[in-house]
């Protein structure tokens, strides 16, 4: 009888842990159940309504498009645009497209950029009486 080559054996043990890590899918869990969403997270056909934050400063060139596609969407329940302090005409081209415009705040001293204006958005967001995730 021929000794197995040395390729065989490294093909039996790939097949080998192959099988091993298929065969606990017999054996799954099944999915987490759906919680059911209370009244005011739902939106237009059921589906759970998403409130979207977008942070603006001097965006009324740009704007516009963005919001019109947010809008358009069956699962947001509401835009809320924070202004951060634009000098152009940023929150009435938000307001004319229905968002909400919350007025953000002075950025901290030392704070610049992405997240110094998400932290902003979220602080006005709070402040404005909405709920948001954490909170």
């Amino acid at each position: 009888m021929r000794r197995p080559s040395l390729v065989t054996m490294a093909q039996l043990l790939a097949a080998a842990v192959v099988l091993s890590r298929l065969a606990p899918g017999r054996h799954r869990t099944p999915p987490l159940r759906p919680r059911a969403l209370p009244a005011e997270a739902v939106g237009a056909g059921g589906a759970p309504a998403v409130s979207v934050v977008v942070p603006a400063r001097n965006e009324a060139g740009r704007i516009g498009p963005c919001l019109d596609a947010l809008m358009a969407d069956i699962q947001v329940g509401e835009v809320l645009v924070v202004d951060d302090e634009s000098t152009d005409a940023t929150a009435e081209v938000a307001a004319a497209a229905g968002a909400t415009v919350v007025a953000g705040r002075p950025l901290p001293p030392g704070w610049v950029g992405t997240v110094a204006g998400t932290d902003v958005s979220w602080r006005a967001v709070r402040a404005a009486g909405r709920r948001t995730a954490t909170g």
